[in-house]
Parts: C-alpha cells; structure tokens; sequence
C-alpha cells in the first residue's frame, strides 16, 4: 500500500498520510507538554500539502516528483516520531529489576476440572 501511494500519489492519501503520521505529536501539546504549537502544526501541513496541490491540479512532473519525497519524508519521519513517543511515554524501569514471586494462597490450588483440562493441553 505504501509503494501504491508513493507510486502515484493523490491529494486524499497524502492528507490521509500526512495526518495520521504527523497528527500523534500534535496530540501531545498541552499545558503540561508545550512542544507543538497548533500555528506551527498548521503551517507545517500547509506546507506539505501545497505540492500535492499543485501536483493534483497543473498535473506537472516537477510537482509529482516533490509529492512522492514529501510522501517519503513524511512516512519515514511520522514513523520515527511516532515509536520516539511511544517509547518516551513508557519507559522500560522494570528492565533491571528481578520480581521474586511469593508466597502462594489457597486461590493457587483450585482446580477447575475443565478449564484446567483445557489451559493443560496447550
């Protein structure tokens, strides 16, 4: 799906695109987290879309060339940016540590004759 948008690209998947891939930061602007302002965002997608525009409507190679490395620079950098906050919103603190497992209850002895008949042959 990727090489068909990049292979000819049209003004609704590059909006698709370019909002999906580029929208998750906007997302994190708030009073808590102010490093995306909405005028930037704004002007950003303005800027990006204008030669898919242009392309869809004069229809000139120059236009599609842009359009395909804006498609291209847009894929690879909202797939960055998106695994960068994934990853920065949940830190791995555990990754060192070891969890002991203690002391069982009684719940650990019950045995439902069916249910345990089933998760044992997996």
């Amino acid at each position: 799906m990727i090489f068909e948008i990049i292979k000819a690209p049209n003004l609704i998947t590059s909006i698709l695109i370019i909002g999906l891939l580029l929208t998750g930061q906007s997302f994190l602007s708030n009073e808590f987290r102010p490093e995306i302002e909405p005028m930037k965002f704004r002007f950003l997608t303005t800027l990006l879309l204008t030669p898919i525009i242009l392309f869809t409507l004069i229809k000139k190679p120059v236009f599609e060339k842009i359009s395909k490395i804006i498609i291209v620079g847009v894929i690879i950098t909202g797939l960055f940016l998106n695994s960068k906050a994934i990853y920065s919103a949940f830190p791995i603190k555990s990754a060192s540590k070891a969890f002991p497992i203690g002391p069982g209850t009684a719940l650990n002895e019950i045995h439902l004759p069916f249910i345990w008949r089933f998760l044992l042959e997996q």
